[in-house]
């Protein structure tokens, strides 16, 4: 039977494992709302929308700024193929 240290090691290894995942969901999730709300406000004001380049800057530029510092938790390279271009 194991001890209750490890078993209480291998809980918490789940815990942050199951946080870590539910933060990069988010930030997932915040990054393509945020680039579909542009591309919409894009539209509405009948400018042109950014291409997938364009739109590829943003989560960098967005990891980078002071507004959104939690972003940085997050690798960048995932939010590229998710785009909605």
């Amino acid at each position: 039977m194991p001890s209750s240290s490890i078993k209480n090691g291998t809980s918490m290894a789940i815990f942050i494992q199951q946080r870590n995942l539910h933060r990069f969901a988010g930030s997932y999730h915040f990054v393509f709302n945020e680039t579909l709300a542009l591309q919409k406000e894009r539209y509405e004001q009948g400018e042109k929308k950014l291409n997938y380049f364009g739109l590829g800057k943003l989560p960098t530029e967005w990891r980078n700024g002071p507004e959104i510092p939690w972003l940085k938790d997050t690798p960048a390279h995932p939010f590229f193929p998710r785009l909605p271009a």
